[in-house]
């Protein structure tokens, strides 16, 4: 991981931790699967925005606060390991309102934080995509 891909991207004041609409990231270099959950959330009234890489994730992240992060582990520029560093160094709460969707669970979960809302397996239910949302939501709310 690159100090300074995280250091330089940082913003100088922490995001608000609470959105003051229904904002959604979406960071998954898959078209399909991005496409998919982006029309999944937004159907259930979700302003989306949604990158093909981790570069793109840290550019919006730094400007903007989110309800739901959801996010891939492996993709291009800045991995979601990464991106979730950026996250706990920047505000850890934010890490409540993350939904990882990876293919190798067993693998990289020891490496994750235990703060992290939801990690689904691809392939996934989009019920149960759906019930991470709203958990992470939830946990947000509380």
């Amino acid at each position: 991981m690159s100090q300074t891909i995280l250091d330089s991207d940082a913003p100088r004041e922490e995001a608000p931790v609470h959105s003051t609409e229904r904002r959604a990231l979406v960071a998954e270099d898959d078209l399909a699967i991005r496409s998919l959950i982006t029309k999944v959330l937004g159907r259930e009234g979700f302003t989306v925005d949604a990158v093909q890489n981790g570069r793109e994730a840290l550019t919006l992240l730094a400007e903007r606060a989110y309800a739901v992060i959801v996010l891939d582990l492996a993709m291009p520029l800045v991995n979601g390991v990464e991106l979730l560093e950026y996250l706990r160094r920047r505000d850890a709460r934010s890490l409540r309102r993350v939904v990882i969707i990876t293919a190798s669970v067993p693998v990289v979960r020891p490496a994750l934080p235990a703060d992290i809302c939801s990690i689904l397996t691809k392939p996934f239910d989009l019920a149960d995509f759906q019930a991470a949302v709203a958990r992470c939501l939830a946990e947000v709310d509380v």
